[in-house]
């Protein structure tokens, strides 16, 4: 059985983990970037409100992920165009 943890977030913890910022609700979104700099991971919201793992290489929806670094992913657009995405208040 799983355990479960009834304590509440310390507020000086939850005030440094949470960032309020202004998003396009239709647009693909970083959540975060994770993982070994020399094969960095992210976390994407897409415009159906999923989360996506994606790594550099892979496909999501018509698009190429062809960058990934600190804060924002590089997407392969159609016409062969690179169109970056950055975290919310990134």
């Amino acid at each position: 059985m799983a355990e479960t943890n009834d304590a509440a977030t310390p507020e000086n913890v939850a005030k440094t983990a949470t960032t309020n910022a202004d998003f396009d609700r239709h647009d693909t979104m970083v959540l975060g970037v994770y993982g070994d700099e020399n094969a960095p991971e992210a976390l994407l919201r897409t415009p159906d409100g999923k989360v996506a793992r994606v790594r550099k290489g892979e496909r999501l929806g018509r698009h190429t992920i062809v960058a990934i670094d600190e804060t924002r992913v590089a997407l392969l657009t159609r016409g062969g165009r690179a169109r970056w995405i950055e975290m919310p208040g990134g």
